[in-house]
């Protein structure tokens, strides 16, 4: 029992670690599109943006592009929830933990059997 509660807890410790992983990702993909967003729209409304440039027309297909990307992300990041999964693993976690300190502890107290013979002790048999 005290095994398969192992094998449990580092398999939730290996969830949490790949939902903060992909948590720190999408914040900072999502920063980053807002960031490319706003100095789109803002070199999209200078002098740079508004000449009838190659350059100046990819700016504003940017300008127009990166707001839906920028939502999209939102969108996506709030539907599959990484922050809510994190908390519910690390509830799991925790109490996975205390379940195997309790039953380590409750090991840990039984009387020990020294012989075969010996009938078994009568708070063990209680547990």
């Amino acid at each position: 029992m005290s095994n398969s509660i192992a094998d449990k807890r580092i398999a939730i410790d290996y969830r949490i670690s790949k939902a903060y992983t992909l948590a720190q990702v999408r914040a900072l993909t999502t920063i980053l599109i807002g960031l490319v967003t706003t100095v789109l729209v803002a070199l999209s409304s200078s002098e740079i943006g508004k000449r009838e440039t190659r350059a100046a027309l990819t700016i504003r297909t940017g300008a127009l592009i990166f707001p839906v990307l920028g939502t999209a992300a939102a969108a996506i990041i709030a539907f599959y929830d990484p922050n809510g999964t994190l908390t519910r693993q690390s509830t799991v976690a925790g109490g996975l933990q205390q379940l195997h300190a309790q039953i380590a502890n409750t090991v840990w107290r039984f009387k020990p059997i020294t012989k075969q013979d010996d009938p078994i002790p009568d708070d063990m048999a209680a547990r």
